[in-house]
């Protein structure tokens, strides 16, 4: 798609906007740090009670059906699926998805994308939409010298014993993301790497769509994962 926004001399902006947001960023700042070794599990649950129309953008804006699997992942996961690629080093190498639609008669999104990486990682995005129960766990790490959840690192020393130790949050920065795409689209400015992030969290996107399909794990090419 960055192929053919050139040759048409157009300017394609990305914006991952709630990559700024405190918790992912506190999450990578861990990540980033090397205090936990390497990343070997990274996975988010968001369950809430959402409403058949999007109140907040009146009554023609609905909520996306699980029956259009497509349109469901793009709206209610692509951030989640963005961050955990960027949580975990490894190109993602196959998708699972399990959609829920036994239970949810008015159709709100419930589902999980299962990703597994390349150097034997995993990761776990899970939407409720249809639930009761609030819960929203933010990111949870697990590593090879420790785990994160919840602005909290969580160390073993050598008598096995586990501490936890608060992490200092890091600060959202929601206009960096939004300045970023202007200056991509008004002044020409050159593509960001968030940008090009874009093209891979897409493609495991439409593995997602397309293992909710086939019911079975679909595998992603080391190249399309990186277009």
């Amino acid at each position: 798609m960055f192929a053919v926004a050139q040759r048409a001399r157009r300017v394609l902006g990305v914006s991952a906007a709630r990559s700024e947001n405190d918790d992912f960023r506190t999450a990578m700042h861990v990540v980033q740090s090397g205090e936990l070794g390497q990343i070997t599990s990274a996975r988010l649950m968001i369950w809430e009670c959402g409403v058949g129309l999007d109140e907040r953008n009146g009554p023609d804006v609905r909520q996306p059906h699980w029956r259009d699997v497509p349109e469901m992942l793009l709206n209610c996961a692509t951030h989640p699926v963005d961050q955990l690629l960027k949580l975990v080093a490894n190109p993602p190498s196959s998708v699972f998805t399990d959609v829920s639609r036994d239970g949810v008669s008015d159709g709100r999104p419930a589902f999980s994308i299962f990703v597994h990486f390349s150097g034997g990682q995993t990761g776990l995005v899970e939407i409720n939409l249809a639930s009761l129960a609030s819960v929203n766990t933010g990111w949870v790490l697990d590593a090879t010298r420790g785990g994160f959840r919840k602005s909290c690192r969580f160390l073993r020393i050598d008598d096995g014993e586990i501490f936890d130790l608060p992490v200092e949050a890091v600060p959202a920065e929601w206009d960096r993301s939004y300045n970023a795409l202007i200056s991509e689209l008004k002044v020409g400015s050159p593509v960001s790497r968030s940008a090009v992030e874009g093209g891979r969290t897409v493609r495991v996107l439409e593995a997602a769509a397309e293992s909710a399909y086939r019911h079975e794990v679909v595998r992603i090419a080391k190249d399309e994962s990186a277009d």
